[in-house]
């Protein structure tokens, strides 16, 4: 299985790119979101380095996906739109997935409710971008075994899924046995002193080289 990690932190900035590739990290997840005190949103030039330095890059987006009352159908489309736009200035080339969270231990009730809804809005922001121009982008479900197995069984534009390292949270022990997950989150740590969660994949978690150039930057 292939290793990576996701962070909030800047890696280019941080200056320890050219280092992962040799610790035996073949991909990088990084993030989108309008806006964070505290978190670093993922750059042109650091893209750029990862690609140069052969390492693919994992999109995710987030902005407030722990809270149950975030999701919704036109929360949804709000954020595929941002997301495509995001990684399309990115350089991220069309197919590829934009993962994005359902970040707590969702009951059934929440799934079927404003949590589907919020993906199926995902995908038509997504090809509502599309439309005007934009690469075609698919939703990724990321959160517990339970959200992962039912919104990529009822959202047919999702197309990956990610599981995360909450192992107590619905289903996740189940689904993690099946193999079905495409990412899997393990447990936290760091990486030349940066905090980190560690992942790993079975070989089709995503991931992409940048289109852009230096001179596009």
């Amino acid at each position: 299985m292939s290793k990576g990690f996701d962070t909030y932190v800047n890696l280019a900035q941080a200056g320890v790119i050219k280092k992962i590739k040799p610790a035996g990290y073949d991909f990088v997840a990084r993030y989108a979101f309008r806006s964070s005190r505290f978190k670093q949103p993922i750059t042109a030039a650091e893209v750029l380095d990862l690609t140069r330095f052969g390492i693919y890059t994992v999109a995710l987006f987030e902005q407030a996906n722990e809270l149950p009352g975030y999701f919704g159908y036109s929360q949804g489309v709000e954020d595929g739109v941002f997301a495509s736009a995001q990684f399309q200035r990115l350089g991220m080339p069309t197919g590829e997935t934009i993962y994005v969270p359902t970040d707590y231990d969702a009951t059934q009730a929440e799934l079927s409710g404003a949590v589907l809804e919020y993906y199926e809005g995902l995908a038509d922001g997504m090809e509502q971008q599309a439309r005007c121009g934009a690469p075609l982008y698919s939703p990724g479900v990321y959160g517990s075994g339970l959200a992962c197995t039912f919104i990529s069984r009822n959202v047919k534009d999702v197309s990956r899924t990610w599981l995360s390292c909450s192992t107590g949270w619905s289903g996740s022990e189940a689904y993690d046995a099946s193999l079905k997950w495409n990412i899997k989150q393990t447990p936290p740590g760091k990486f030349e002193g940066l905090d980190v969660d560690f992942d790993v994949t079975g070989g089709d978690g995503g991931g992409w080289f940048t289109t852009l150039r230096i001179a596009e930057l």
